[in-house]
């Protein structure tokens, strides 16, 4: 299976937009990329989801939002442990915006991480996972 999991680390729930540019981008390019979206305000259950997606994926893109740097990422936090961890072989992780916390996580996954990619960037990315 591919992958895209987007997460969103926005100050209140009613901010989390439910389309992004990237992913209509990535879905029109990729319609079998089986995608979904979490937020810092997700409940555990969706985390559970995302981690058993995480780990059925044969090729995995992740995006991190962040409106804010100084946004709480809650219980998102051991989603991306485990990914940091794991260092799935054919995952990207990208971070759009700023979030000190989350840029320091991602870090540490060395080459499988991209920080403030534009729009094309992230379609070469795809194109590199998904094709």
């Amino acid at each position: 299976m591919k992958a895209l999991l987007s997460i969103q680390l926005v100050e209140k729930p009613e901010d989390v937009l439910f389309k992004t540019s990237y992913e209509e981008q990535v879905k029109q390019y990729y319609p079998d990329v089986t995608h979904f979206s979490l937020d810092n305000f997700s409940q555990v259950s969706m985390i559970e989801y995302a981690l058993e997606l995480v780990q059925r994926s044969e090729s995995l893109l992740i995006v991190i939002e962040s409106s804010n740097g100084e946004t709480s990422p809650n219980k998102l936090t051991s989603l991306i442990n485990h990914l940091v961890r794991k260092r799935f072989d054919n995952m990207k992780l990208i971070m759009l915006g700023e979030h000190p916390a989350m840029e320091k996580m991602g870090k540490a996954l060395g080459e499988k991480f991209d920080f403030q990619p534009n729009k094309e960037k992230i379609l070469l990315i795809a194109d590199h996972l998904f094709s």
